[in-house]
């Protein structure tokens, strides 16, 4: 048998093992936890961003309804992944909405919206500095789909078909107990 050596092999090893995967995890926890925080802090200054998006069917309850829900909804995100608890939930919503926010800002550059600030992280008008351009749209459609990559990454190598769970014989959180059957 050929024995695997290389940076890549050692590489896959490390972010494949338990300790890997749950700082993979706390990094995301961590974004989720900055994404929020002005969200939370200002939500009509939140609402004004996604205003910029110009989606003709998100405007009265629904804008409404996705400016109270996304930070609520990135903070719940930030804490499963960290606790570890419906971590599988926790993952599938991750990737979701990195594909959702990829295809808004995607939409956005696509139609000529000069959006300066996504308002992702930042919730101020006209970001200065270095800050500017971790707000562009570029930037966020690159850092989205690396985050979606350590999102499917953490959630194949934990649930995936060759997860240590599935090789082991242990069921998932989300799977259906097993029935009571008297011996």
């Amino acid at each position: 048998m050929k024995r695997r050596s290389g940076i890549m092999h050692w590489l896959n090893l490390a972010l494949s093992s338990p300790i890997g995967l749950w700082i993979q995890r706390a990094f995301l926890a961590a974004i989720w936890f900055a994404a929020c925080k002005d969200k939370l802090l200002f939500p009509r200054q939140f609402r004004s961003f996604i205003e910029r998006y110009q989606i003709p069917w998100l405007e009265g309850w629904p804008l409404v309804l996705v400016t109270l829900t996304i930070p609520v909804l990135e903070l719940l995100l930030g804490f499963l992944l960290l606790t570890g608890f419906a971590l599988q939930g926790a993952l599938i919503l991750t990737a979701g909405l990195m594909l959702a926010f990829l295809v808004l800002i995607g939409q956005a550059a696509i139609r000529g919206l000069d959006i300066t600030n996504c308002g992702c992280f930042s919730v101020k008008d006209q970001p200065e500095g270095l800050a500017r351009f971790f707000d562009s749209m570029g930037f966020h459609i690159v850092f989205d789909l690396f985050l979606l990559g350590i999102a499917l990454f953490v959630y194949w190598k934990t649930f995936g078909p060759t997860s240590p769970r599935r090789m082991l014989g242990q069921r998932s959180s989300t799977s259906a107990p097993e029935p009571y059957s008297p011996q």
